[in-house]
């Protein structure tokens, strides 16, 4: 991991990155339509249309040809089956008159409607307002492709269907030959030229030719008038496809530029492919041992997605709940520092605590066990035992060699009995018995240890003993537990 401080060069090329990335996404944006966040909201107006699936929001609004504005928002009027559609115009075309006419058309055969207006300013109706609607009659009827079609009779659509069918079958597999056909075209166009030129050297021979084919037609349009309806209907196809001769002439335009880019291109995409494909090979283990995951987060999703859902009410919750416990949070330094005086008396005394916690549960148990013993009748009785020694039942003079008390006996000091018991004076250590002091008689009590204690050969049953010394973890016969000395203040990290 990289960690060298980031100098101002640095941040300000991040930043210029950053910018640019963040201009040519919002350029694309609004290139493809896309609305701008928080732009006011301009010139609109409604315009009732038949229904129409193929239109769709921010379709295109022009005026002979040119894009004025986009289509905002559709809203269906089942009653009157038709469309609401809601058009905004930009600044410069707002606003239209009231007589003004409007009309759907496809940029393409095969669909992409957009909203063709005629302004029709001359009529001196006066402007429409924001939000008003043109009326039912300035809304002309649309040419759809499917209008031409039908005027032709069921053998002629059938011919038609069999014609497209066969030229499908003539185009299938012929791509190579569609694209070095693009790459003609310029030279069509240059000889499409030199033929018009020829063309307009000769225009007696073609007006003459010209209205010969007029009287033909005339002979035919004699025909019940299904040919006029075909040429009118085919007029206004050819009308919307004129309103997009521009657009078509530019693509024909950078299609030679497009196809030498494409060519330089292939390559380079063929070694991508060829370099990427060893790497794909490595990852297809991966893949494989990555499909048990997926499939387990498959079957959790549905879970994990209640989960999120439910967690509404806990957002909520936390709007109030997280700055609460900030304030908590804020507030607990100074309990705590009030309470560093007692935790350094307490901690010492719970570590005493812990050393001597095999005794400590050794007591506990046994007090358990004291008060749980019942006899065959079902009471209950205390059990309970204490040590008959002669200094246990009576005054005496002096200390007597099997004594073995120890008011501070180390954590598992009773477990050495059989070997020897741990004490802090040793005296007593020899088993034998200090002299009576001067002057004084033994007192009765002292016959016990002949009487009861003494054995028959005449030594009395002690058991040894050794120097406990220093009391584990003090340098002192019996602990001394003070209070924890005060944390080091940590200065602040100057960086």
């Amino acid at each position: 991991m990289i960690k060298t401080r980031p100098t101002v060069s640095r941040l300000l090329i991040m930043i210029v990155f950053a910018l640019s990335s963040f201009g040519a996404l919002l350029y694309l944006w609004m290139a493809f339509g896309g609305p701008i966040p928080l732009r006011p909201v301009g010139y609109r107006f409604n315009v009732d249309v038949p229904q129409s699936a193929q239109l769709t929001r921010q379709a295109d609004v022009r005026i002979s040809g040119v894009s004025v504005g986009k289509v905002v928002a559709l809203e269906s009027l089942r009653e009157q089956d038709t469309t609401r559609v809601t058009i905004e115009l930009r600044a410069k075309y707002a606003p239209i008159p009231k007589a003004a006419r409007a009309m759907l058309r496809s940029k393409t055969l095969l669909g992409e409607t957009y909203v063709e207006l005629a302004p029709n300013r001359s009529a001196g109706t006066g402007a429409l307002p924001d939000n008003g609607t043109l009326a039912k009659g300035a809304v002309e009827s649309t040419v759809e492709l499917d209008d031409v079609l039908k005027t032709f009779d069921p053998k002629t659509r059938a011919a038609f269907r069999t014609w497209q069918q066969a030229q499908a079958g003539a185009t299938r597999g012929r791509a190579q030959d569609f694209s070095d056909t693009l790459g003609e075209l310029p030279q069509f166009t240059d000889e499409l030229e030199q033929l018009s030129a020829v063309l307009d050297s000769q225009g007696s021979a073609v007006r003459q030719s010209v209205s010969s084919t007029a009287d033909v037609f005339s002979a035919i349009s004699r025909n019940q008038g299904d040919l006029r309806r075909l040429i009118t209907a085919g007029s206004r196809t050819f009308s919307a496809i004129g309103s997009r001769d521009r657009a078509l002439a530019a693509i024909f335009e950078e299609l030679p530029g497009f196809e030498r880019e494409f060519a330089a291109t292939m390559p380079e995409v063929t070694r991508l492919a060829d370099r990427g494909t060893p790497v794909v090979k490595r990852l297809q283990p991966v893949a494989t041992e990555l499909t048990p995951s997926f499939e387990a987060l498959n079957r959790l999703s549905p879970d994990l997605r209640a989960l999120m859902q439910r967690l509404g009410p806990v957002v909520t919750a936390s709007e109030a709940g997280l700055p609460a416990a900030d304030r908590i949070l804020a507030g607990l330094p100074p309990v705590l520092d009030a309470l560093t005086p007692f935790t350094r008396n307490l901690n010492p005394i719970l570590r005493q605590v812990g050393i001597g916690r095999r005794d400590l549960t050794a007591f506990l148990g046994n007090v358990t066990a004291a008060t749980n013993a019942t006899d065959a009748a079902g009471p209950k009785y205390l059990r309970a035992g204490a040590a008959l020694t002669p200094q246990a039942l009576a005054y005496q003079s002096r200390v007597f060699g099997q004594t073995r008390r120890n008011a501070y006996v180390a954590p598992g000091g009773a477990a050495k009995l059989a070997g020897g018991l741990d004490v802090l004076d040793p005296t007593g250590c020899t088993n034998g018995d200090p002299a009576q002091p001067t002057g004084l008689a033994p007192l009765p009590a002292e016959r016990l240890l002949s009487n009861v204690f003494r054995a028959p050969n005449g030594a009395v049953a002690r058991p040894g003993c050794s120097t406990q010394g220093a009391f584990p973890g003090f340098s002192t016969l019996f602990p001394r537990v003070g209070a924890d000395a005060p944390a080091p203040t940590v200065s602040e990290d100057p960086r």
